[in-house]
């Protein structure tokens, strides 16, 4: 009974990622549309690389993380198993991706450019996993 339990709360944990990496390719998309102002694209091209990563976190990451979090609350609510393995695999499919397209589509890339626009996506989710893991019931009881 607790290893169907227990499979169980992987697979919703998996198919909820399955989700959030398909809700982060909607955010993406949104976030594209965005028009900048003139005085944003002159800053752009004087400090094209933090200007990059910047950007990067602000539309980007920020509604990723509050997505993440959302489907990590709706995890710990539907499964009563408090692993931090379920949201490792809330965040695998996420990963696995965006792995899968960097490596496909970015192999000539210059490494401070693809540092500055990928790595801010994978260390606001590392965070959210840490942060959406942590015991809070024994911390705040």
């Amino acid at each position: 009974m607790i290893r169907s339990l227990r499979s169980f709360a992987s697979i919703l944990a998996l198919s909820l990622g399955a989700g959030f990496a398909w809700l982060s390719v909607y955010l993406i998309s949104f976030g594209a549309a965005i028009v900048l102002p003139h005085s944003m694209q002159v800053w752009f091209n004087e400090y094209p690389l933090t200007a990059w990563a910047l950007g990067e976190v602000l539309v980007f990451c920020l509604p990723m993380a509050i997505a993440f979090a959302a489907l990590a609350f709706a995890l710990e609510k539907l499964t009563t198993n408090g692993s931090r393995w379920l949201y490792a695999l809330l965040a695998l499919p996420f990963v696995s991706l965006y792995a899968y397209v960097e490596i496909v589509a970015f192999p000539d890339h210059h490494s401070s450019f693809y540092l500055a626009t990928i790595a801010p996506k994978y260390i606001v989710i590392l965070l959210m996993v840490l942060l959406v893991s942590r015991p809070w019931s024994k911390t705040h009881a």
